[in-house]
């Protein structure tokens, strides 16, 4: 079984993740839009307490201090669709929220509050809603930054794009400016004068996308070109991001003013393919990686424990 970099084809999405875990040295709209929170509910569990209902298709979080956890949303899709059998469907749904149990100085509050302090990000859905992707990943460089990446690549979505009945120049805007970039959220928490800032890092999805294409016979399955950022990891001037379509880890750093790209590991998964790998953290001088190990566990291998 293989799998591609669209939720509507990506079986990894419908599986359970298994816990391969590897050790490695070492997409929105273009103006964000602000809504009213979901209500926090807190409700003792037997394994703990919930903070927050009412998320859509919550994907990564970051946690920094005074007890703040930032969360990606990755949206519900939206209304427009494409017309064949794919039935891929486009919104501007996705968003970056906070949730906090404590001000700012650190003191401990009765209930969490839950505000999405960024709204109006891309996300794409497919089989009725089911299989959602948007922002997915997230980590925090210091307490007033947080970096996201945008799933799939312009150059995937612009022909599932064309498939759709005059798109709204919004939902083109995002799909051009924001799919598969790392992004970078700054002034965190907004005040009534100044609004959180949305920059566009790296375009990690067309640059995968185009080494995918030149390294094709490293592809067993015939999947590439493809490209899937999932996940980040950030220190210094240098962030890492996970790509579950091209099975890559790439380093992005900022050199003499410019952006740099280079991929720093691919991950294999012979001889089918597919490691697909979908989150990643820091530690040290090494970078951890999880993968779904999706041939071996779904493709006839053994199963990993």
């Amino acid at each position: 079984m293989t799998t591609s970099s669209r939720p509507s084809a990506s079986g990894f999405r419908k599986a359970a993740l298994v816990g391969v875990v590897a050790a490695l040295g070492v997409g929105l709209v273009a103006t964000p839009a602000f809504a009213k929170p979901p209500k926090p509910h807190p409700v003792p569990t037997d394994d703990g307490t919930v903070v927050a209902f009412g998320l859509n298709n919550p994907r990564g979080i970051a946690i920094r201090s005074h007890n703040r956890l930032w969360v990606a949303e990755g949206g519900t899709g939206g209304t427009e669709c494409t017309s064949d059998v794919s039935h891929v469907c486009f919104g501007l749904t996705g968003s970056l929220t906070l949730i906090k149990d404590a001000d700012k100085n650190g003191k401990k509050k009765k209930s969490s509050t839950v505000q999405r302090i960024v709204t109006g990000l891309l996300s794409v859905s497919s089989n009725g809603g089911a299989e959602v992707v948007g922002l997915d990943g997230l980590t925090m460089r210091g307490d007033h930054e947080v970096y996201g990446v945008m799933a799939e690549s312009t150059d995937d979505l612009s022909a599932e794009l064309l498939k759709v009945t005059s798109p709204s120049a919004e939902l083109t805007a995002a799909v051009t400016d924001y799919a598969g970039r790392l992004v970078r959220f700054r002034r965190l928490e907004p005040t009534k004068k100044k609004k959180t800032e949305l920059s566009v890092v790296a375009n990690v999805g067309t640059f995968n996308w185009a080494w995918t294409g030149t390294n094709s016979s490293l592809d067993p399955g015939g999947q590439f070109p493809d490209a899937n950022p999932y996940d980040v990891a950030a220190s210094g001037n240098r962030q890492w991001v996970v790509d579950a379509g091209a099975n890559t880890v790439v380093e992005v750093r900022k050199h003499k003013g410019t952006i740099e790209q280079r991929v720093l590991a691919y991950i294999p998964n012979t001889p089918l393919s597919d490691a697909v790998p979908t989150c990643i953290a820091r530690k040290g001088n090494y970078l951890y990686v999880g993968t779904l190990a999706f041939a071996d566990n779904f493709g006839g291998g053994t199963p990993v424990s």
